[in-house]
């Protein structure tokens, strides 16, 4: 459970709730027949505004990194950015990758001539683990209004 907002306070419990799914990543993947060597995980955080239920995924990294990559995401996405909103940590998000015999072309592999990388005989195992928010409180939602925000 999470729905932090996001600040330096938050990260030492965001990297613990992390640590956790990527064990549990690791485990299901290994009783898969992956390689321990194999495993690769990539740890993410789905960010939304305070009071808004738009999340977008970005990579964990440091809050003011974090903030400015949801911000460009959130405008890409949806045209505006709201520097003054607060943001909140609403999922934490482990996704695990590996495979399952050896000379798997790995994620930097460039495509054959005739197509997408060989893969005939290997199989790539992917899992994916959230952790959703189940602490978020109500509060007013911002509308635009202007150039800014005001809540209700």
């Amino acid at each position: 459970t999470f729905g932090r907002v996001l600040e330096g306070a938050a990260m030492p419990a965001l990297g613990e709730l992390l640590a956790g799914l990527g064990e549990e990543a690791e485990v299901a993947l290994l009783a898969q027949g992956v390689d321990p060597e194999a495993v690769v995980a990539s740890r993410r955080a789905a960010l939304r505004y305070e009071g808004s239920d738009s999340a977008l995924e970005v990579p964990v990294t440091f809050p003011a990194q974090m903030r400015q990559e949801f911000e460009a995401l959130h405008k890409a996405r949806f045209g505006f950015e709201a520097p003054e909103t607060a943001v909140v940590i609403e999922t934490a998000v482990v996704e695990a990758l590996g495979r399952s015999s050896p000379g798997f072309p790995g994620e930097g592999d460039q495509p054959k001539a005739g197509g997408g990388a060989e893969r005939s005989e290997e199989e790539r195992l992917r899992l994916r683990l959230r952790r959703p928010s189940t602490a978020l409180r109500a509060v007013p939602l911002p509308r635009k209004s202007g150039g800014g925000f005001q809540s209700e």
